[in-house]
């Protein structure tokens, strides 16, 4: 009777491993085949046995040197690291289970190793790696059933958009399936998205994944696909990908609107200060603050004006936000304030603070003041 492929529990490498013979087992097993004597009472026999004593004395040795073998010679050290990394790295471990199966194991491992590498493409999303996997080793029908299932309740998609992907999986065609299917799948189209870039990394076509647009909903980009994909690229700490996305969109013969060239600018500039290039980035936001027009834009420079601003780069928080209007959000408003006395000791700034004072030494006693509180106190002191 066949086991169920959901019965195979994992289990203890050193426990199934067949024990490898060493190489003095096997001298004195082919020894006591030919009924030969090894050791001190070789040497008994008058010159034949100290001469067949010699010669066994040195097969042994040399067999013993010969049956060493690295780890890793027949996958078996492969599979026992995958085994290791299943909880902790399972990109890792399906990695390393692929390598051990392609070098080599024993009958029972290989077959444990495929079923492995199957149910952990299964558990962690790799729904399309599955799928095909499952095919080409011929898994049951309800496994297969399964993983369709799994996919289209967590990408909300159809069993026709999820066997076209199977089908352009992983060529070049597939990053423009699957941005159609992302395009139309607007709710759980970042989920799809996602899985996709990260299963085509798995496999090394990041070329590929660096296609497949990333649409968030809290995306402050104006749903413009290259601008999302520059800020999907950032947040995962790529940050020469996002800076090539951009360029790119700079250069072209797009003709971009103020809130676009903005926002690139000011994408750039994010990148500068992660890069720890402070004045670079400086001068991308003072660029991208002259063409902030929208409320949008300003909101994400007055934000790079704060981060500047707690560098200790008051001068240059100020200028980003010299000439944008007054804010309607209060702690927005309180910032405006602080960075203009502070930078600039605009009296206009200054009377409105002070106007203020009462209610933030208020907010100091019932423990609801921060760092924007403490600050306007500390400049109105003395004045």
């Amino acid at each position: 009777m066949t086991k169920s492929l959901d019965s195979i529990a994992p289990f203890s490498f050193a426990q199934n491993q067949p024990s490898p013979e060493s190489g003095l087992d096997f001298a004195r097993r082919v020894c006591a085949h030919y009924s030969l004597k090894v050791g001190p009472s070789a040497f008994s026999d008058g010159f034949a046995g100290f001469r067949t004593g010699f010669l066994l004395t040195a097969l042994l040795i040399l067999l013993s040197l010969l049956a060493v073998e690295p780890l890793n010679a027949n996958g078996s050290g492969l599979f026992r690291r995958a085994y290791s990394l299943e909880s902790s790295d399972p990109e890792a471990a399906i990695q390393n289970y692929r390598a051990a199966i392609s070098q080599g194991l024993p009958a029972n491992l290989r077959r444990a190793a495929v079923w492995k590498v199957y149910f952990l493409y299964k558990r962690n999303h790799y729904y399309i790696q599955a799928y095909r996997y499952g095919n080409s080793i011929g898994a049951g029908g309800s496994h297969q059933s399964e993983i369709m299932r799994n996919a289209l309740h967590r990408w909300g998609i159809t069993s026709s958009d999820f066997n076209a992907l199977v089908k352009a999986w992983p060529g070049s065609g597939l990053a423009d399936t699957a941005n159609d299917i992302i395009a139309r799948r607007s709710r759980k189209g970042p989920v799809l998205a996602a899985d996709l870039r990260r299963a085509l990394e798995l496999e090394g076509r990041g070329d590929v994944a660096s296609r497949v647009v990333v649409r968030r909903p809290d995306s402050k980009t104006g749903n413009d696909p290259d601008l999302e994909q520059a800020e999907y690229f950032y947040s995962q700490g790529d940050l020469a990908g996002a800076e090539r996305i951009l360029w790119k969109k700079a250069n072209s013969e797009e003709n971009l609107g103020s809130a676009a060239r903005s926002r690139v600018l000011y994408l750039l500039g994010k990148i500068r200060l992660k890069q720890n290039k402070e004045e670079e980035a400086i001068r991308f936001y003072r660029l991208a603050a002259g063409y902030a027009t929208d409320t949008e834009s300003r909101r994400l420079l007055a934000l790079a004006s704060y981060r500047l601003y707690r560098t200790g780069k008051k001068d240059a928080a100020y200028e980003l936000i010299d000439q944008f209007p007054d804010p309607s959000e209060d702690r927005m408003k309180l910032y405006f304030l602080v960075v203009a006395v502070d930078a600039a000791d605009n009296p206009n700034a200054l009377r409105r603070l002070k106007s203020m004072e009462a209610e933030l030494k208020e907010r100091v006693r019932l423990g609801q003041a921060g760092f924007l509180e403490r600050k306007a106190l500390g400049l109105l002191q003395g004045r």
